[in-house]
């Protein structure tokens, strides 16, 4: 339960007050009660991403959203007018943030007319000069590359979530809270020009750049459908092959448990042999562990590398833990007072 004091404290402190809270006790959901002034506060913290687990002498069935709510003990209108007022602003789609994430999706569209040449010219060379086969252009070479090229995603994907370096790039992709196909167009301006390096084993292998950077968008336009609430499950032998809506709302959610899994491109096979499959069971908050709350593209794009920057030149420690703050996990701290993604994890697994 949540010491919000008199309701006539800001709703912008009381969501500072949960979220604050929230990372401190590692609690999933905060709880207020009080009377029909609350209203607005609930509708506000709901629309921010904080879970509410109760208020007005409602109690959960699940503590994961309001449709598992039962009545204890009233049935009066400003009850029902607070829980449909928190699922109207619980809406998949929000103006502000989509123009946000087709925004970020433009400018990476635009700077990839220079980065994919840059990565084109690179992989050129390598095929040309180092490839130990040279495999042709026929069915069977895509059948490879699809695997080949997921194969890279995986280990792309995965790293970027615990080294700060390209998490920097890929938090750009987490950094709205809601979940929609406006949400898949929020990509970086930055990683482009690093996460090539994944796909370096390609051309020297002997596939030709050509078919490695077709085989990028054909994976990019996969992940595409993926990210929509309105698909619940596929059939179960899908699920078990393939990347899904279910799948990847687990990635895109804060949940403990939810945290730094799934982190397939078009397989889920990987996430299944490599140990970081979570199944979707309770409903997933989207976002960042730490919200940035800005719609503003500039922001978005670069911040985390601001914020990187800062600890790396202002740190008072040693240059040796300096450069741990490029490449550590995101939380990491040289003072071990950090919380990563991991120690989440496993808090939240000793309370089970």
């Amino acid at each position: 339960d949540l010491p919000f004091g008199s309701y006539q404290e800001s709703k912008e402190q009381a969501y500072r007050n949960a979220v604050r809270i929230m990372q401190e006790t590692g609690c999933q959901a905060v709880k207020l009660e009080g009377g029909e002034e609350l209203a607005e506060t609930v509708s506000f913290l709901t629309s921010r991403g904080v879970p509410v687990m109760g208020h007005i002498g409602l109690m959960p069935q699940s503590v994961n959203g309001y449709d598992g709510y039962r009545h204890h003990g009233r049935d009066d209108a400003s009850s029902r007018k607070i829980i449909a007022d928190a699922k109207g602003k619980s809406k998949a789609y929000q103006t502000k943030d989509a123009i946000t994430s087709i925004t970020m999706g433009l400018g990476n569209v635009a700077i990839g007319l220079v980065s994919k040449g840059l990565i084109f010219a690179i992989f050129y060379y390598l095929y040309s000069n180092f490839r130990v086969f040279t495999i042709p252009f026929t069915w069977w070479a895509w059948v490879l590359i699809l695997f080949a090229d997921d194969l890279a995603y995986y280990w792309f994907h995965r790293i970027s979530h615990v080294s700060r370096f390209f998490w920097a790039s890929h938090i750009v992709h987490h950094s709205s809270q809601k979940y929609n196909l406006s949400t898949a167009l929020r990509q970086t301006w930055t990683g482009s020009f690093s996460s090539f390096i994944f796909w370096l084993p390609l051309p020297l292998l002997g596939f030709h750049p050509v078919m490695i950077l077709a085989q990028m968008s054909i994976s990019l336009i996969y992940q595409y459908w993926i990210h929509t609430e309105f698909i619940k499950k596929m059939p179960n032998w899908f699920e078990a092959i393939f990347n899904t809506p279910s799948h990847h709302r687990v990635h895109h959610a804060t949940n403990p448990q939810y945290l730094d899994r799934n982190h397939a491109g078009i397989f889920i096979i990987w996430d299944r042999i490599f140990g970081s499959f979570e199944p979707e069971v309770e409903k997933p908050n989207y976002g960042l562990v730490k919200n940035i709350d800005s719609f503003n593209p500039l922001y978005v794009a670069f911040h985390e590398w601001i914020s990187m920057g800062r600890d790396f030149f202002t740190s008072n420690t040693s240059f040796f833990n300096r450069i741990k703050y490029l490449f550590k996990p995101p939380g990491w701290k040289h003072d071990g007072t950090g919380i990563l993604s991991e120690d989440l994890r496993k808090d939240w697994e000793k309370n089970q």
